[in-house]
């Protein structure tokens, strides 16, 4: 997709043709700023597939949708596409272990992931996470490719929620909890 010129009236003096910033200093700069750590899951039992996303947000309320970025070359990324269903499950200050187990730093992958942590079968046929903070089942509703990522928005169809749970988040290559501010 091409990027749309600046309008001269909008763009600075020295403006040069291709002003992105290095993919190092872009990903540097990312890690600083802290967010919520969900796992994506898609798939049924003996095939089911999960990664953790920080990329991802609420689009709309009606209808009750969300989007999450997933590289392409991630292994949920074609079951996401093929089921046209997906979970999303942010993760609690006690799932450091299952964060690890999702974004492959203890070697396991596919099905051997879903070993970790309390999950089941949600109504939609998508994995949820019992103990997660929430557990939001998606209809994929749109897909969009932009360079090594799809952007998937998802209608949510299934909901629970955890009231008591604490959020985990991401920053600075870390688990980290949410402080309230007084």
């Amino acid at each position: 997709m091409a990027v749309p010129a600046v309008p001269q009236s909008c763009a600075p003096p020295d403006a040069q043709g291709d002003d992105a910033v290095p993919a190092h200093s872009f990903t540097a700069c990312m890690r600083q700023i802290p967010g919520a750590v969900a796992i994506v899951a898609a798939g049924s039992v003996g095939d089911r597939r999960g990664l953790v996303a920080t990329s991802w947000c609420s689009v709309s309320v009606e209808p009750a949708s969300v989007l999450v970025c997933v590289n392409r070359d991630a292994s949920a990324h074609d079951v996401i596409r093929r089921c046209g269903l997906f979970s999303l499950n942010p993760l609690t200050t006690d799932h450091g272990e299952i964060m690890s187990v999702f974004a492959g730093q203890r070697g396991l992958a596919g099905e051997a992931r879903f070993h970790h942590g309390h999950w089941r079968t949600g109504r939609s046929g998508a994995p949820v996470l019992m103990d997660a903070v929430a557990s939001l089942e998606c209809r994929l509703a749109e897909h969009y490719v932009h360079h090594s990522h799809s952007i998937f928005i998802g209608r949510v169809i299934h909901l629970r929620t955890t009231p008591e749970a604490e959020a985990l988040i991401y920053t600075r290559h870390a688990g980290a909890r949410a402080v309230a501010l007084a």
